[in-house]
């Protein structure tokens, strides 16, 4: 996964003779881990028949009320939105299967889930991004304007390094049709790395200014 990425899951409860079952699921960052969590746990609004709490362990999933088994399964539905720290994360769940007569006994059933390992990987360096298809003129005059990929149109992040690594021009230009809006007349002669990223299209290059 992507930092910030989310991802539906399902976990299925199944019992021979249980009536109804209930949940509780976090996500936490060590597979033993009884307090903290990571991310961000979501349910739909309705028909879930789940909840999101925030106890002082860190936020977590359970039941508005047992949920009625089904064909002797039933299934809890849930969304997590990955953190912005990349790193390796795990999906912790029990379940409780219960007999439906209000209180807890020997009918009820426990069950651990074997914590599921999720790995949220780091952004892409600049060497995963790909080339443009088009970018021209280049060599390129301080006074003319540079143009991309045409795909690259309106609120576009551009990124402009020079050999020595340092990053020269860093902001949200408005593209038309892949042309900058102004000319670079600002960068002295050299050769410069640029990167562009405008919607989900994210794409590297580089120039002369001659």
């Amino acid at each position: 996964m992507k930092p910030g990425e989310k991802v539906d899951f399902s976990i299925i409860v199944g019992h021979e003779t249980a009536r109804s079952a209930g949940i509780s699921i976090a996500v936490r960052s060590a597979p033993t881990a009884m307090m903290g969590a990571a991310g961000t746990l979501s349910v739909a609004p309705t028909g879930s028949g789940l909840r999101v709490r925030t106890p002082g362990s860190g936020q977590e999933i359970t039941q508005a009320a047992p949920k009625t088994m089904m064909d002797k399964k039933v299934t809890f539905a849930f969304s997590w939105t990955a953190p912005e720290t990349p790193g390796t994360y795990y999906v912790q769940a029990v379940a409780n299967a219960v007999n439906g007569n209000g209180g807890p006994d020997n009918g009820d059933d426990w069950t651990f889930l074997e914590p599921v390992e999720i790995t949220v990987e780091g952004t892409s360096s600049v060497e995963d991004v790909p080339l443009f298809t088009s970018l021209y003129p280049n060599p390129l005059a301080p006074s003319q304007i540079l143009h991309l990929d045409a795909a690259l149109t309106g609120p576009t992040q551009v990124r402009v390094i020079s050999m020595q690594g340092a990053v020269v021009i860093d902001e949200m230009m408005e593209l038309a049709g892949g042309a900058l809006p102004r000319p670079l007349a600002e960068l002295p002669r050299g050769v410069y790395m640029i990167t562009a990223t405008g919607g989900m299209i994210s794409r590297r290059g580089t120039f002369i200014i001659e």
